[in-house]
């Protein structure tokens, strides 16, 4: 070392100046490497997130079109003949987007070494879910129809014969008729039991003529609507209807979880890089 001072050219203060900043590149280069890492990380994080806002964003814009379907949507004679209406079709649209996105997005986090799988791949479940429960509940609805369509039409066509052509007294049928409306109205099954207990009632005095058979079909084709109705769910607990919303609940507690740990990876990433 000694040896090394005495040398004259390392003896100049250009000499020193120059070999400590040699000295220092590869402190330079190591903070360099690892500033990039981070902040790729950082990028990586920040894109993720982004694409699970966006995913959120979706899902917030099917679940309004699956209220106004379920509130009005179904009420319009163009779904009973053509099979399609716009804002369940759009729910659908976009719950089958919202799958594949989430499979992308997966692979995102694998290709980027983002250890959020787990949350993932529980939001692709509950996608998987609500696409298929709204596939059902489409369809049910198609099959219980509204007013002069679907189950509830056909229902129609045997209550208006037995009103204007039979010879079932005035006041039985009204009665029958109000308890059909109350369950279509209300959905319990109290009301479903008294139009049975009073339909059965009704066919025990009847012979077998027209207006027997015709209030049998009335009564099979009301049980029908009764069953498509508990199926659905609507005004209950039970069925496709809360189910649906139920994962759409699950979703967004489920999204708020997996966003928030993506948050909480980018935080560390920050702390690391001060």
């Amino acid at each position: 070392m000694v040896r090394l001072l005495n040398i004259p050219y390392l003896n100049s203060f250009k000499a020193r100046l120059l070999l400590s900043f040699l000295s220092f590149i590869p402190l330079v280069l190591i903070w360099l490497f690892t500033y990039l890492y981070i902040n790729n990380e950082q990028r990586d994080l920040r894109l993720f997130s982004a694409r699970v806002t966006k995913i959120q964003i979706q899902y917030l814009q099917s679940a309004a079109n699956l209220q106004q379907f379920m509130l009005w949507g179904y009420h319009q004679p163009q779904f009973y003949k053509t099979g399609k209406q716009q804002d369940i079709d759009r729910f659908l649209s976009l719950q089958s987007t919202i799958s594949n996105d989430l499979a992308e997005l997966k692979n995102i986090a694998i290709q980027n070494n983002i250890n959020i799988g787990q949350p993932v791949d529980r939001l692709i479940a509950l996608g998987r879910q609500t696409l298929i429960a709204g596939n059902a509940l489409k369809q049910l609805y198609y099959k219980k129809g509204f007013e002069d369509y679907g189950q509830e039409g056909e229902m129609r066509v045997y209550a208006h014969w037995i009103e204007n052509y039979s010879s079932i007294p005035k006041s039985n049928i009204l009665q029958l008729r109000r308890h059909e409306k109350d369950f279509m109205l209300r959905g319990r099954a109290e009301y479903a039991q008294l139009y049975f207990h009073t339909v059965d009632s009704m066919l025990r005095q009847l012979p077998e003529n027209k207006s027997r058979l015709e209030l049998q079909s009335y009564k099979d084709s009301f049980s029908k609507l009764v069953r498509y109705t508990e199926e659905l769910g609507i005004n209950n607990n039970i069925g496709i209807a809360p189910a649906l919303l139920l994962n759409i609940r699950q979703f967004d507690k489920q999204y708020a979880l997996t966003d928030a740990t993506a948050i909480r990876k980018c935080m560390t990433c920050n702390y690391v890089s001060i």
